[in-house]
């Protein structure tokens, strides 16, 4: 019994030690584009990817690109609309537009499994996710959405954990050029 005690203590505390979302960003404003990276155009497949992945996102009603890399192993999943990022994956910019905010949809019912900088090494501290009032795609299932300030051009979405997976809906980033 104490054997059990001492390996669910601590998911136990862990879990619990989740930090809460801050309050809602400002609004975005009129000025502001956004690009959105899903599992529609990400350019992935149902395999583990091999190589880095270069991608340019088109804006919508605009002539604009947003340019970002997806390091691996990722992979489409083969039956949810989700992108997953397996340990050691990230999403990170190629573009350098000012972003104001990540909006990050993602499947948290088994936590948020990913940490958010704005810079591109991952490193220092990790950015507070706010609330959103951009509903999820899959809000009865576990559907979850975040947004990250990030007042630069750099930023990453990195899966520092050792074994966990998330599954991401859709990543827009919203910026000013």
């Amino acid at each position: 019994m104490k054997k059990l005690l001492f390996v669910l203590l601590p998911i136990f505390l862990l879990a619990g030690c989740a930090p809460e979302p801050e309050k809602p960003l400002d609004p975005v404003t009129p000025t502001m584009l956004s690009a959105k990276l899903s599992k529609a155009n990400s350019g992935l497949t149902s395999d583990d990817s091999t190589e880095v992945k270069s991608l340019s996102l088109p804006v919508e009603g605009s002539e604009v690109t947003y340019s970002l890399e997806i390091g691996v192993p990722c992979y489409n999943h083969v039956t949810h609309d989700e992108i997953i990022m397996k340990p050691g994956a990230y999403f990170k910019s190629s573009s350098q537009y000012k972003v104001d905010r990540l909006i990050i949809d993602y499947f948290g019912s088994k936590g948020t499994n990913f940490d958010v900088f704005n810079n591109l090494d991952g490193s220092g501290e990790k950015l507070v996710g706010h609330e959103s009032s951009v509903q999820p795609v899959d809000p009865t299932d576990g559907g979850k959405v975040l947004e990250y300030s990030i007042g630069g051009s750099e930023w990453i979405i990195k899966n520092s954990t050792e074994f966990n997976k998330p599954g991401f809906y859709s990543v827009t980033i919203v910026f000013t050029i």
